[in-house]
């Protein structure tokens, strides 16, 4: 009799423990089995980012609280992170995506020495010939001395 109740009570007591702790959990429906997650980033206005690796860029996608589902943003081909806030040019621009893509040449080839240009976050196209950048920076050492970065809640 006293084995039941034993076993009765830690069965109880382990649901009290881990019940709670499973609700706090993120669960998240990734789009395909083998995503690549680089890296998430929660953003002030309450939505989480998720950066994917893949064999050719990087993806950029979107999780509402609400929902278990991502939702594709954009595609980059080098992700170098996403700033809170940049206080120039006499504006302060919010959720600013820094990023490179491949620039070809007219006659052929790609630019080795990709730019790394600005976008704004929830552009669906960040790309140069879609005159979409908001401006270009040199290297990230000169964007983080006048921007504020997100830092990723997981890498």
């Amino acid at each position: 009799m006293r084995i039941p109740l034993t076993l009765f009570l830690i069965l109880i007591w382990t649901f009290l423990i881990l019940a709670p702790l499973n609700t706090f959990a993120e669960e998240v429906d990734y789009p395909y089995a083998d995503f690549q997650l680089q890296d998430i980033y929660q953003i002030d206005d309450g939505k989480t980012i998720y950066i994917e690796q893949t064999g050719w860029g990087h993806t950029i996608w979107e999780k509402d609280k609400s929902s278990r589902e991502l939702n594709k943003i954009s595609h980059v081909w080098f992700f170098y992170g996403i700033a809170k806030e940049c206080d120039g040019f006499g504006k302060i621009l919010k959720n600013v995506l820094f990023a490179s893509q491949k620039e070809y040449y007219m006659w052929g080839g790609i630019d080795e020495n990709f730019t790394i240009r600005m976008y704004h976050l929830y552009e669906p196209h960040p790309h140069f010939t879609y005159h979409t950048d908001i401006g270009m920076v040199p290297d990230m050492k000169e964007a983080k001395a006048w921007c504020t970065f997100y830092e990723p809640i997981k890498e």
